[in-house]
């Protein structure tokens, strides 16, 4: 079976073995491609705008920063940027969940290229009858739910969809 969970880590690390990690390739259409530049370009407008009234993102984009990868106001690069890039990371694993993606993107479009390499991924796993079940973790309940929905109905009656919110009736 393969689980497409939305849980946060520190509630399965305890049970879970080792990971194997492996990086694939998941290029965008062209397509998708189009729409993350306009997207990225809201956010880089966004940013710009908010630098006018954040001096701890100020300070990071001019380059004022302290050895421990801290803005001179004490805040992480990862926390400052991460409400920005949130938006681009949620649109390349779940591109209808962006209303530009959900109005500019059609058909095969509105697929990511990361659930189609998860279910190229989980089919080779599942045909070459390797025991053991696949997880796979998400940052946002969209991607899950992009991925989950991508699958074809020959392997999602093999999939489950469980998000932390569910860990009671599941328990």
């Amino acid at each position: 079976h393969t689980v497409v969970a939305g849980a946060k880590r520190k509630e399965w690390s305890a049970i879970l073995p080792t990971p194997i990690e492996r990086f694939h390739q998941a290029d965008m259409t062209p397509k998708q491609q189009e729409v993350y530049q306009m997207i990225l370009q809201q956010v880089v407008e966004l940013i710009q705008k908010e630098m006018e009234n954040n001096q701890a993102l100020r300070d990071l984009l001019s380059g004022v920063e302290s050895e421990e990868g801290e803005s001179e106001g004490g805040v992480g690069v990862d926390q400052l940027l991460k409400p920005y890039l949130q938006r681009l990371e949620k649109f390349v694993t779940a591109p209808s969940s962006d209303a530009l993606g959900a109005t500019m993107l059609h058909g095969e479009d509105l697929v990511s290229p990361k659930a189609r390499e998860i279910i190229k991924l989980c089919t080779e796993h599942i045909a070459s009858n390797t025991q053991g079940k696949i997880l796979i973790f998400t940052n946002y309940v969209e991607s899950a739910i992009a991925i989950f929905e991508a699958f074809p109905s020959e392997l999602r009656t093999k999939v489950i969809h469980y998000t932390a919110d569910m860990k009671e009736e599941c328990g």
